[in-house]
């Protein structure tokens, strides 16, 4: 499937911290970047324009990203859409973490990296240097790891809704397992 094949009626979301905590704290870690792929077009929103990426993602029927994670950290800056937060709720579309739907269907924990291995045969850049790298100005560096990770979310999302299976890869054993998921 090609860039522009993804139904335009769902938005891809990857979010880059503006810094790391040393406990999970979304509100804390802020946003430092956001892309997003809709309608075969890659955004990418820094803090200061999140009100435009509000804007595009109520557009969307869904949003898409790798888990809890993109929500918790944008909510924080619902409120400066110019909408109360419960107003600014009711407006963004629907979110799906891929991530969170293959742990859930496999039972356990998996990467957003080991399904993208087993099923597309791609791999992520680390996420977790991502934000020392915004930090640092390496803005085209951190621009291309989101829309690799962009692209990644589109084809898994459309794996799982057209093949209704995706792989992982035990760590230990090294073999290799379907994840199915119901119609």
């Amino acid at each position: 499937m090609s860039a522009t094949d993804e139904t335009p009626e769902t938005a891809y979301v990857a979010v880059v911290p503006r810094e790391t905590t040393e406990d999970y704290d979304p509100a804390a870690m802020g946003v430092a970047v956001v892309g997003v792929l809709y309608d075969g077009t890659v955004y990418y929103f820094g803090e200061d324009d999140l009100p435009r990426l509000f804007d595009l993602l109520e557009r969307a029927e869904r949003f898409v990203g790798v888990n809890d994670y993109v929500v918790e950290a944008l909510e924080p800056y619902l409120g400066e859409n110019g909408d109360s937060d419960e107003e600014a709720d009711g407006d963004l579309p629907p979110f799906e973490g891929v991530q969170t739907r293959v742990s859930d269907a496999l039972g356990q924990r998996v990467s957003l990296n080991n399904v993208a291995k087993a099923t597309l045969g791609r791999e992520r850049d680390d996420p977790r240097r991502l934000p020392l790298e915004w930090s640092e100005g390496r803005e085209k560096t951190v621009k291309r790891s989101l829309k690799k990770d962009l692209l990644i979310l589109r084809d898994l999302d459309d794996t799982i809704r057209d093949d209704r299976r995706v792989h992982v890869t035990d760590p230990r054993t090294m073999e290799e397992t379907a994840v199915e998921f119901d119609g």
